[in-house]
C-alpha cells in the first residue's frame, strides 16, 4: 500500500531579536508506519551585492516496507523567490520547467496515480513553498535540489536558521561572497569551526561534518559600505536588451511627523498569531504609545470577525492597562482583513499588527483614507498585501524581523520617506522603485539601447527634498549569473501581484520568461519524454529537441471537441427523460408473480419430504439462465481479510447445506450460479466470533455483495501490559502476563521514568538508551503501558509526573485507548462520546473553554475541530463554533479538501456567505475538478444568487473532465433543471440549451459526496423488499437508480427513485476503499435527503458524517414511505 510522507522544513528566517519560538523538531518525514529520515544536507550559498542565492542539496532515505510520496514545506523568507527545483533520477539531475499552476498539480496527480516519477514545486500563501515527491522506493534514497534567490537584510546581513534535529550522515557547507573589497564577518552565528578566507574580492567557507546534526544558525554580514551601487546584465534571449537594478541610500535626517491625538491597534488574535513574535510587537508598541505621553488609543481583537473593541486613555504614558489588554487576547479561528471596518473608528491614525494572511472571506481592507502602520514579525506573511495596504494609506511597512525595536519605534514617529517622481531619457523603462526601508531603496528597470538617464526626487508627501540623477550604459554590462535578470523581473511580478487577480495572465507569462514561482504557476519534474508529449508541456533542454520533433509530426494532443461534448451531453439528458419513461409498476408485478413462484417451488419441496434442501436444486455447475451470485469480503476486527476462512449456506435450521466456498488470501469468496431468492451464510474463523448473515438477496444475473466482519473470541490471546494504575493486584480470568506497580513503591524507587519502573519487573528487558522495553524477547511496540489510567504504547518517553491531567481528570472516562508524548504534554485518543464527554464537562469550565483547553494537545487535527464545532452548533452557539471551524482554514491554507470540509460545515451554521467565498476559492485552487463548480453552484443557488448559480452548473456541464468523474454531467442535470423549475425566470435560463431540459420530480432523492480525493466510498439504498441499490446493481425493479460509480474523486453519487414503496428504505456508505498516496485520514460525508424532490412539498434533510476505516460501512438514515 503507498503511505505518505511529510516533511516540514520549516526555515525560520529571522535576524535581529532573539525573542523567537522555540525551535520545533524540523526536517523529518512522517509516515504511519514512521519516519523517513533526512541522511545528507548540502547546502550552496553565493552572495553578490546585496542578494544571495541558496541552494539545499537534500537527501532522504525511506527504510519504511511501503513506497511513499514526499511532501515538504520550505517556508522562505519575504523577498525571496525559487527559481531552480531538480530531482536525481537514475543519477542525472532533471530540472524542473513552469507550468501553470492548476495544470502542473493535474499532471502530477494524474501521473502519480500510473506510478511513474514526477515532482511538483508549488507556492503557497505567506511564501511557503510545498513540494511533492513520487515515489521514494522500499530502502531506497531519493535527492531533490531547490534553489531561491533573496535580497540581503538594510544592514547587508544573510540569515540561514539550520534546525534538523536528526544525526546526518554528511553535511556540507559551501559559501562564497563575491565583489566585495573587505572580508566578510560571521554574524549571527551559531557554527563553530567556520570561518572566511580569501582575498581579491573573492571570500569563501567550506567545510564538511560526517555524523553530526545540522541544528546550528550560519550567518554572516558583509563589511563593505552601503552605497550606492548599479548593476547592469545583458538579457540572454535578446543581447540587445539590458536589465539593471541600483540602491540608493539617503542620508536625510528623519523629520517628525506630527502626533496624532487618537490612534487604533487591530490586533490580529486569529489562530496563526501564534506564529507571531508578539512581544516584540508589544515591545514597540509600548515604546511609541508611551512616547506619545497623552492618547486615546482603542484596541480592536479581530480573527475571521471582529472581537472585542475597548477604548483606553493613556497619561503620562502609562500604557501597562494597554499591554495588559493586548495579552489576553487567545490565538483561535481564520484571519480576514475585510471583517476591519475602519469607518467605525474614529482616529488619526491605525496600528495593524498581523500576518495579513487572509485565510477565510475577503481580504481586502477598504478604507484607506488615514495612515495604517503595518508590524510585522510572522515568519510567514503575505507582504505584497501589508505593503500596499501601508503603501496606499500613507503609512509604514515595518518588518519587525529585521528591524530593532529602536528603529521602528523610530519610524514610527517619523514622517514616511517616498520617491516622489522617476523621470527617464534615452531608451530606459523603470519599474515602480520598492519602499525606502532605513533610508535605502532599489530601482529596477530595463535599457533597450545604449544609454539612458534616471532622474530621482525623494521626499516627504510630494515634497522634494533630495532630487539625484543616474546613468546607465549598456557597456557596464556584466555576467551576474542571471540574478539582475531575475530580480528585474521578480520585482515586476511583486508589482503586478497587488492587483493579481486583474493581472493574471501578465504574472504567468513574466512567470515564465524569468523562471520563477509565483501565485499562478509551479515547477513540474516529469520522467520520460513521451509525459511531456501527452500533457503539451515543453520539457526541459536535453529533452527539448525530441520533443519538438515529435510535436512537429504530431501537434498538440487534442480533448474532446465541443461538438462531441455536446453530444454526449444530450445523451445523458435523453437518458434521463427516458429514465422517467419507464413504467416500474409492470416491473414490480413481475417481481410479485416471481416470488409467488419461489415460495410455490419451496412448498412443494417440503411436501415431497426430501432429505436434500431445496437451495441445492438450484446450483447448477453450468450457466443456467437466471441464477446470480454471492461476493463475500471476510474481514477481521482491524479490517485485515481472513484467509481460507470456510462460508457455507445454512437452512432454516441452521444446518450446513454442503454449499459453501472458503475465502482467498484477501478473504474474498464468491458463491456462484445460485437461483433467486433469500440465503443465510455462515462465516466462521478460528479464535474468532461465528456470525450468520440472514436474507442476502440473489437476484437473476446480479453481483450480490456482502461484507462482513468477525470480532475476537473473549477468550483468544490478549496484550501482554504492564499497568501502573488502579486495578487488583491479581486479576481473575485474566489471560495476559501483568505486573502492577503503585504509587506507593514508586514513592520508594529513585527513578520517576516509565520505562525504568517497568524495567524493575522480572522478564522485562530495557534497551541502553533507557527508552524503550521489552517484555521476554517481545518487540519494544508490543509493550503497552496504562499510566493513571491511559494507555501507552512502545516508548512512553515522559517522566511518571508529567501529566497534563490527573487521573481524576478522567476518572469517569473508562474507553480511553492511547496516548502519547506531544511536546511534554499528554495527549488522549479518546472515543468519539468520551471525547464530547470532556467537552460538555462543566466542571471544567464551558464548552468553548475546554476546547481551548484541549487544543494545544490535538491542534493539529482536523477532527477536533469539527467534533468540537459540532458541540457548539447543538448547543446553540454558532459564533464560537465560527471560531472552532475557522481555524481548520489556518492548519493548511491551500488544502482543498480541508477548505471543502469547513465550507460544508460553514453552511450547516448559517453562514452562507463566508461558505461561498470558500467554495469560490476551492474553485479557483481545483479547477480541474468539476465538483469545484458544483460545490459552488449549490452553495450560490442555497445564498439566493440564482443566475450565478447557472453559471457554474454550466461549466460542469461544457467541462472536459478527467475519466475519474464519469457521468458527473446527469447528476448535475437534474441539480440545474431543479433550480430552474423554482426559478424560470431568471436572467440565466437563456443560457441553457433547450436539449438540457429533463424532469425533475422525484419521491425521494439522496446525494453524496466526501472531501477527500482518490477515495471509493459508495452509496447503498435498501428497499422495503430488501433489494439493494448500489454500483453493481443500480437499477431495482422497484425503479431506485443508482449514478455511475466514483473510485477516484470526490463523489458525488446519487439515488432517485419516482415513487416509492410501503416502508422503510434504509441509506447506507460504505468505504470500499483509497488509492491514496498519502497517509489516509478520516473521510468527511456530507448526505442530502429530499422527500418530494422538485414539488412544492419539498424537504430536505442534511447528514455530515466521519468515515475513519477503509472497509467501514456505516448506516447514514432511515426513511418511512
Amino acid at each position: 500500500m503507498l503511505g505518505r510522507l511529510l516533511l516540514v522544513l520549516f526555515l525560520a528566517f529571522v535576524s535581529g531579536s532573539k525573542a523567537q519560538p522555540t525551535k520545533p523538531n524540523f526536517a523529518r518525514l512522517n509516515t504511519a508506519s514512521g519516519a523517513v529520515e533526512l541522511k545528507e544536507l548540502s547546502i550552496d550559498v553565493k552572495a553578490s551585492g546585496n542578494y544571495a542565492t541558496t541552494t539545499l542539496e537534500m537527501k532522504f532515505f525511506n527504510d519504511n516496507e511501503r513506497v511513499l510520496e514526499g511532501n515538504l514545506e520550505l517556508p522562505l523568507p519575504e523577498a525571496a523567490y525559487v527559481v531552480g527545483f531538480s530531482m536525481d533520477m537514475n543519477g542525472v539531475w532533471r530540472d524542473a520547467v513552469i507550468v501553470e499552476k492548476q495544470k502542473a498539480r493535474q499532471t502530477f496527480e494524474s501521473i502519480e496515480r500510473r506510478g511513474v516519477d514526477p515532482a511538483l514545486l508549488e507556492k503557497n500563501e505567506g511564501n511557503v513553498f510545498s513540494v511533492r515527491v513520487f515515489p521514494i522506493p522500499i530502502n531506497g534514497y531519493k535527492s531533490v535540489r531547490i534553489t531561491y534567490e533573496e535580497k540581503l537584510t538594510p544592514q547587508r546581513e544573510y540569515l540561514l536558521p539550520l534546525h534538523f534535529p536528526q544525526t546526518l550522515n554528511r553535511f556540507t557547507l559551501k559559501a562564497m561572497v563575491l565583489n566585495e573589497s573587505e572580508m566578510p564577518v560571521l554574524a549571527n552565528n551559531e557554527i563553530q569551526d567556520v570561518s572566511f578566507s580569501g582575498s581579491n574580492g573573492a571570500f569563501a567557507v567550506n567545510k564538511s561534518w560526517e555524523k553530526v546534526k545540522a541544528n546550528r544558525d550560519f550567518g554572516f554580514k558583509l563589511m563593505t559600505e552601503n552605497k550606492e551601487r548599479l548593476f547592469v546584465e545583458t538579457d540572454k534571449q535578446d543581447k540587445g536588451l539590458h536589465f539593471f537594478q541600483t540602491q540608493w541610500c539617503i542620508n536625510l535626517q528623519p523629520q517628525q511627523k506630527v502626533a496624532p491625538q487618537s490612534l487604533c491597534i487591530l490586533w490580529d488574535v486569529s489562530e496563526s498569531s501564534k506564529g507571531r513574535n508578539t512581544e516584540k510587537d508589544l515591545a514597540v508598541i509600548r515604546s511609541y504609545v508611551s512616547n506619545l505621553r497623552n492618547v486615546k488609543v482603542i484596541v480592536a481583537t479581530f480573527s475571521v470577525v471582529l472581537h472585542k473593541i475597548k477604548p483606553f486613555e493613556i497619561v503620562n504614558g502609562n500604557c501597562d492597562e494597554l499591554i495588559a489588554f493586548l495579552r489576553q487576547g487567545i490565538p483561535d479561528g481564520a484571519t480576514q482583513l475585510g471583517s476591519l471596518d475602519l469607518k467605525r473608528f474614529d482616529v488619526d491614525e491605525f496600528i495593524l499588527s498581523s500576518d495579513g494572511i487572509t485565510t477565510i472571506g475577503n481580504g481586502t481592507i477598504t478604507d484607506l483614507s488615514r495612515p495604517i502602520n503595518i508590524l510585522q514579525s510572522s515568519k510567514t506573511a503575505n507582504t505584497v498585501v501589508l505593503q500596499a495596504i501601508a503603501e496606499k494609506s500613507g503609512g509604514q511597512y515595518l518588518n519587525l524581523n529585521t528591524l530593532s525595536e529602536q528603529k521602528a519605534t523610530a519610524a514610527l514617529q517619523s514622517q514616511t520617506m517616498r520617491v516622489v517622481r522617476v523621470s527617464t531619457t534615452g531608451k530606459v523603462e523603470v519599474n515602480e522603485p520598492t519602499a525606502i526601508e532605513t533610508g535605502c531603496f532599489k530601482i529596477f528597470g530595463r535599457l533597450n539601447g545604449d544609454a539612458g538617464k534616471i532622474k530621482i526626487e525623494v521626499g516627504y508627501g510630494n515634497h522634494v527634498v533630495e532630487t539625484r540623477e543616474l546613468e546607465v550604459l549598456a557597456s557596464q554590462a556584466k555576467d551576474c549569473n542571471g540574478i539582475v535578470v531575475r530580480q528585474c523581473g521578480n520585482n515586476e511580478i511583486n508589482r503586478l501581484l497587488k492587483d493579481k487577480a486583474v493581472n493574471k495572465d501578465k504574472i504567468i507569462a513574466l512567470s515564465k520568461r524569468f523562471s520563477i514561482v509565483t501565485d499562478y504557476t509551479s515547477m513540474l519534474i516529469l520522467d520520460r519524454l513521451q509525459d511531456y508529449i501527452q500533457y503539451n508541456i515543453e520539457p526541459p533542454t536535453e529533452l527539448k529537441a525530441a520533443y519538438d520533433s515529435v510535436m512537429k509530426v504530431n501537434g498538440k494532443t487534442s480533448t474532446k471537441t465541443e461538438k462531441e461534448k455536446l453530444e454526449s451531453l444530450e445523451r445523458m439528458a435523453k437518458d434521463c427523460r427516458n429514465f422517467h419513461a419507464i413504467d416500474f409498476d409492470a416491473k414490480l408485478k413481475a417481481q410479485k408473480r416471481l416470488e409467488e413462484e419461489r415460495l410455490r417451488m419451496s412448498q412443494n419441496s417440503k411436501a415431497s419430504n426430501s432429505s436434500t434442501p431445496v437451495f441445492s436444486e438450484w446450483i447448477d455447475t453450468t450457466s443456467r439462465q437466471g441464477t446470480g451470485k454471492i461476493s463475500i469480503l471476510l474481514l477481521d476486527e482491524i479490517g485485515e481479510g481472513l484467509v481460507s476462512a470456510p462460508i457455507n449456506i445454512i437452512d432454516a435450521r441452521g444446518a450446513n447445506t454442503g454449499v459453501g466456498c472458503t475465502a482467498d488470501f484477501d478473504g474474498k469468496a464468491v458463491l456462484d450460479n445460485l437461483l433467486p431468492g433469500k440465503y443465510s451464510l455462515k462465516c466462521s474463523y478460528i479464535g474468532y466470533t461465528m456470525k450468520i448473515v440472514k436474507d442476502v438477496v440473489v437476484k437473476p444475473g446480479v453481483n450480490t455483495h456482502v461484507n462482513v466482519r468477525l470480532e475476537p473470541e473473549a477468550n483468544s490471546l490478549g496484550e501482554v501490559q504492564v499497568v501502573s494504575y488502579r486495578v487488583p493486584l491479581v486479576e481473575r480470568g485474566s489471560t495476559t502476563m501483568s505486573s502492577t506497580t503503585t504509587h506507593r513503591s514508586v514513592e520508594n524507587l529513585a527513578t520517576q521514568s516509565v520505562s525504568d519502573l517497568a524495567s524493575s519487573t522480572a522478564g522485562v528487558y530495557q534497551e541502553d538508551d533507557a527508552q524503550g522495553i521489552s517484555i521476554r524477547g517481545g518487540r519494544e511496540d508490543a509493550t503497552v503501558y496504562y499510566i493513571n489510567g491511559r494507555k501507552v504504547i512502545g516508548r512512553p518517553n515522559v517522566r511518571a509526573q508529567s501529566y497534563l491531567w490527573t487521573s481524576e481528570d478522567v476518572a469517569d472516562f473508562n474507553d480511553v485507548v492511547a496516548v502519547q508524548d506531544t511536546q511534554k504534554h499528554i495527549r488522549l485518543n479518546v472515543s468519539k462520546q468520551t471525547f464530547y464527554d470532556l467537552l460538555l464537562d462543566s466542571r471544567t469550565g464551558s464548552v468553548y473553554e475546554n476546547y481551548l483547553r484541549f487544543k494545544p494537545i490535538y491542534g493539529q487535527e482536523v477532527a477536533y475541530f469539527i467534533d468540537a464545532a459540532d458541540i457548539l452548533r447543538d448547543k446553540g452557539q454558532n459564533a464560537e463554533a465560527l471560531l472552532v471551524l475557522s481555524s481548520i482554514a489556518e492548519i493548511r491554507t491551500e488544502k482543498h479538501d480541508l477548505l471543502r470540509i469547513l465550507a460544508h460545515r460553514l453552511e450547516q451554521i448559517g453562514e452562507q456567505k463566508l461558505a461561498v467565498q470558500l467554495f469560490e476559492k476551492i474553485a479557483q485552487l481545483r479547477g480541474e475538478d468539476p465538483q469545484s463548480f458544483r460545490d459552488l453552484a449549490l452553495a450560490l443557488e442555497k445564498d439566493g444568487r440564482y443566475d450565478e448559480a447557472v453559471e457554474q452548473f454550466i461549466k460542469v456541464l461544457k467541462g472536459n473532465w478527467d475519466g475519474r468523474f464519469p457521468e458527473i454531467e446527469k447528476i448535475v442535470l437534474n441539480e440545474l433543471n431543479h433550480l430552474l423549475s423554482a426559478h424560470p425566470n431568471i436572467a440565466a435560463a437563456k443560457k441553457v440549451d433547450k436539449a438540457w431540459i429533463v424532469p425533475v420530480v422525484y419521491k425521494a432523492r439522496v446525494v453524496l459526496t466526501w472531501d477527500t480525493d482518490n477515495c471509493d466510498i459508495d452509496l447503498w439504498v435498501t428497499e422495503p423488499n430488501g433489494e439493494k441499490c448500489f454500483y453493481s446493481h443500480n437499477q431495482t425493479l422497484g425503479g431506485g437508480h443508482m449514478s455511475r460509480d466514483f473510485t477516484q474523486g470526490f463523489g458525488p453519487e446519487e439515488y432517485v427513485i419516482r415513487q416509492t414503496q410501503n416502508g422503510s428504505y434504509k441509506i447506507q456508505a460504505n468505504y470500499y476503499g483509497s488509492r491514496q498516496v498519502t497517509k489516509p485520514e478520516p473521510t468527511t460525508l456530507q448526505v442530502k435527503i429530499f422527500r418530494d424532490y422538485g414539488t412544492s412539498s419539498e424537504k430536505v434533510e442534511e447528514v455530515s458524517l466521519r468515515l475513519d476505516n477503509v472497509k467501514e460501512t456505516i448506516d447514514v438514515a432511515t426513511i418511512e414511505f
